[in-house]
């Protein structure tokens, strides 16, 4: 019979086979993933009207825009302090 719960080390080598696929098929399992955790109705639409603010604040352009490369390094050292 299955374990339901995969042990911490099969998580680990799921992730670490991952890693090594290209980012196209990367993109695609984490898409999938993302699909498979059902989130609550509420939440989406919220996040949408979020998403909606924040790119007319881009299109008038009232929203500062940092590189991609900048916003990772910040969200790296604040994940490190956590």
């Amino acid at each position: 019979m299955l374990n339901p719960q995969p042990s911490p080390r099969s998580r680990d080598r799921v992730l670490a086979d991952a890693l090594r696929l290209k980012p196209k098929d990367r993109d695609v399992i984490a898409e999938r993933l993302l699909e498979s955790l059902d989130p609550d109705p509420d939440v989406v639409a919220a996040w949408a009207k979020v998403a909606i603010r924040r790119m007319k604040e881009v299109d008038r352009g009232d929203a500062k825009l940092i590189p991609w490369s900048v916003a990772r390094k910040r969200l790296m050292a604040k994940r490190k302090k956590l």
